[in-house]
């Protein structure tokens, strides 16, 4: 078994829509396409997950990587929905006299975009994955770790080829927590690590390489 969690590119965090890759995200995938393409590594199974981000990686992987590949689509693979969760209780969370009340008002009060929800949003994925914050229109932490879990189990490349699949960092983080046989805090905070564009590896005995970027010039390395 070898498997290749690949998370996307850059998104566009500083734009309306995130859900769309950067120029700089584009430069990303087609540098790991074309890293692979020297190497000659073998990918006898691609597989992404449904978001834009993840269907503009893959294709621009496979302009440099240079082989034809069938590319299935899997929702497993899936980011999770923490900032979902955190926008939903985000009015909740102002009105708290605690350490996340305290963030929620830094993040409404300085209105700095990414950089001041961030903090926030560190803090409310700790306690999702404790269960100790919920909303019912959100899949739980668990939820969505076992259905990674369940996936990653199944990506079988069949030969002596790699499966590869193109993700999100929640998603890396969590599959690599399942590997390591870590809870789920650990998760969220192996997510915070895995750079745009980085490459996780995962054999018959568990983890071989975790956030891998030398396939990407400094310039173009980037965890958001």
């Amino acid at each position: 078994m070898r498997i290749a969690l690949v998370r996307h590119g850059q998104a566009s965090a500083h734009r309306d829509d995130y859900d769309q890759l950067s120029d700089k995200g584009f430069e990303q995938a087609r540098a790991l396409g074309l890293a692979w393409r020297n190497e000659g590594r073998v990918v006898s199974r691609l597989v992404r997950g449904p978001r834009r981000r993840h269907r503009e990686t893959t294709e621009a992987f496979l302009e440099t990587f240079g082989e034809a590949i069938e590319v299935e689509v899997d929702d497993a693979l899936d980011e999770h929905q923490g900032v979902v969760l955190t926008r939903l209780l985000f009015d909740d969370l102002v009105d708290r006299e605690d350490d996340l009340g305290s963030l929620a008002r830094d993040a409404r009060d300085l209105k700095g975009g990414i950089q001041s929800f961030l903090p926030l949003f560190r803090r409310v994925m700790r306690h999702w994955s404790h269960g100790e914050l919920d909303h019912p229109e959100v899949e739980s932490y668990r939820l969505f770790r076992g259905r990674v879990e369940q996936c990653v189990a199944g990506l079988n490349p069949g030969d002596d080829g790699w499966a590869v699949a193109i993700t999100s960092g929640g998603t890396v983080g969590a599959a690599v927590a399942g590997a390591l046989g870590l809870g789920d805090t650990h998760g969220v905070d192996l997510m915070f690590s895995v750079q745009n564009a980085s490459v996780s590896e995962l054999n018959a005995r568990g983890l071989f390489r975790f956030n891998c970027v030398g396939h990407l010039p400094p310039a173009l390395r980037t965890f958001i």
